[in-house]
């Protein structure tokens, strides 16, 4: 008997919330190991935008939004200035929550990877293709260049632009399909 709609939906949902309970088990895996190991990222620009998260956090608290002079930074460059802001502000968001910005930069690679898998996750859900998406989201973090750029480059901004990538993969072919970009033959 051919399942209903309704049925193929329960399916869906319930193979999206093993997916995000993965990508949850994943990122704690991880986040742990690194905290019993004591391997924290080192990469050339880590500390550098480690120390930019804790500037910006203490800024917040003061209720300075966007800060344009920092003292201890390269003889007084501007903190926001040479790389998007947007992880920087995530790690002070996520800075608020946490006792050290160490830990914060951990919870950071953690959200990194529940963003990814969910990417992958709306693949999954609009071509019917959970498992799959399940798989793909697993394997996207631990591709040679997101190992590199979240671990041993230790570059913020691109570690949140690899994590944001399924997502714009996702609108691109959406908007492909729908013919709302027209590519010319040529």
């Amino acid at each position: 008997m051919p399942r209903t709609e309704a049925q193929k939906n329960k399916i869906r949902i319930v193979g999206i919330v093993c997916g995000l309970g993965i990508s949850v088990l994943l990122a704690a895996i991880i986040i742990l190991v690194i905290r019993k190991t004591g391997l924290y990222p080192r990469g050339y620009d880590t500390m550098y935008h480690i120390y930019r998260g804790e500037s910006l956090f203490q800024a917040l608290q003061n209720k300075e939004w966007y800060p344009l002079y920092d003292r201890y930074l390269y003889n007084g460059v501007q903190p926001l200035r040479y790389w998007a802001p947007g992880a920087v502000y995530l790690l002070a968001v996520l800075r608020m929550f946490c006792s050290s910005i160490l830990d914060a930069y951990l919870l950071f690679i953690g959200v990194l990877i529940v963003i990814s898998m969910g990417g992958w996750l709306r693949f999954g859900w609009h071509y019917h293709r959970i498992p799959l998406s399940i798989f793909m989201g697993v394997i996207w973090f631990f591709m040679p260049e997101n190992l590199r750029v979240f671990f041993a480059s230790g570059n913020m901004p691109r570690g949140l632009v690899a994590a944001v990538l399924p997502w714009f993969m996702f609108a691109v072919v959406r908007c492909l399909e729908l013919s709302l970009i027209h590519i010319s033959e040529p």
